[in-house]
């Protein structure tokens, strides 16, 4: 190959990497969108809940785990009829002053366009009361308003 050829192959991959990058921090400006129809009726008390996110630290997220196809987590609990998912994630605020929490929100919230891309409902095999028990403990972590732990430090259980 020629000088001339490597040249503008490398040209052409850095305007790809950067049309890459343009579309990428469109989507963060996605509108909401109804979410897809989902089997309820399959779902049980500690099912985890996945999805890829449209914001800047989801791409984070997903940029240090390799091959990674969510950047977030969850876990389902069933309440007067609705399913609900409770979870921690900096950056989504309720309303004007909401501090990052831990917070139960619709599972259609949770999956709305403006949250996510992609996601998945999956269950561990094994013990179902103690994914139960699970969900029971982390709606309780949030009822008390914990905080969401900003500085990742597993022995800080305020946070």
């Amino acid at each position: 190959m020629s000088l001339l050829s490597l040249r503008l192959m490398k040209q052409w991959i850095y305007m790809l990497w950067l049309l890459i990058l343009c579309s990428c921090s469109s989507c963060t400006t996605r509108q909401a969108k109804d979410a897809p129809s989902l089997p309820v009726d399959l779902f049980s008390d500690g099912d985890l809940v996945f999805r890829r996110g449209t914001g800047l630290m989801s791409r984070v997220v997903l940029a240090a785990g390799k091959g990674s196809m969510y950047s977030h987590v969850g876990i389902l609990r069933q309440m007067d009829d609705d399913w609900y998912v409770i979870h921690a994630v900096p950056d989504e605020p309720e309303f004007a002053g909401d501090v990052d929490r831990v917070k139960v929100e619709p599972l259609t919230r949770f999956f709305a366009g403006d949250r996510a891309v992609r996601g998945a409902i999956m269950r561990l095999t094994g013990d179902s009361l103690a994914a139960g028990r699970a969900a029971l403990e982390a709606l309780q972590v949030a009822e008390r308003g914990t905080l969401f732990d900003h500085s990742y430090d597993l022995s800080d259980t305020t946070e």
